[in-house]
């Protein structure tokens, strides 16, 4: 039987928990922490940066909040990050002529961590049945590691029209990703007596 099946029969087994893996499976909200600046550097030149990061203390924060002994226990390490800067420069000001044309150039870098010591058995709250085979208890550390740079330009228009100001940007960027992962599971099957 593949994993996936066996997880999602154990999740079904498990009643309560399977309703709140149900309710957290599509959102689960997370506070991080974002910045944004930017400033000119010369006549119609300017550099913007913005990104976000979300720190291991906030996820260790809603951990204790949650508070569940097969949460807490797994050690959930989980980081984010993501800082982009680009050097915009200003072809054509807003006019009565014309609108306002500019050309940037950027890079991002992000960075995601996500693992933890997982036990099945306790997150789901009792072993995977598997029948006349027996029990299977399945449980051991896992991680993984997402970092991408990336490079692009991007062509910005803008018209003010009275209070409003409507743009369209287009670009291409050109990103590299690397991901890393970390699995060392181990499944104990004992007999359908034990």
């Amino acid at each position: 039987m593949p994993l996936p099946a066996l997880i999602q029969k154990g999740v079904i087994a498990a009643g309560a928990s399977a309703d709140d893996y149900a309710t957290t499976r599509h959102v689960f909200p997370y506070p991080s922490l974002a910045f944004g600046i930017g400033f000119g550097i010369a006549k119609d030149i300017e550099i913007l940066a913005n990104g976000f990061y979300l720190p291991q203390g906030l996820i260790d924060s809603i951990v204790d909040i949650a508070a569940t002994p097969a949460i807490t226990s797994g050690k959930p390490r989980f980081s984010s990050g993501s800082i982009v800067v680009e050097v915009r420069k200003v072809f054509f000001r807003d006019s009565r002529s014309y609108p306002a044309m500019s050309v940037a150039l950027g890079g991002v870098y992000s960075d995601t961590k996500l693992g933890a010591n997982i036990d099945f058995a306790e997150l789901l709250g009792s072993s995977i049945d598997l029948g006349s085979t027996g029990k299977m208890k399945i449980s051991g550390p896992l991680s993984f590691d997402a970092q991408v740079l990336g490079a692009g330009l991007e062509f910005a228009i803008s018209k003010r029209l009275s209070v409003i100001t409507p743009f369209a940007r287009a670009g291409d960027c050109y990103r590299q990703g690397v991901v890393s992962s970390n699995v060392d599971l181990i499944a104990t099957v004992s007999d359908s007596k034990g």
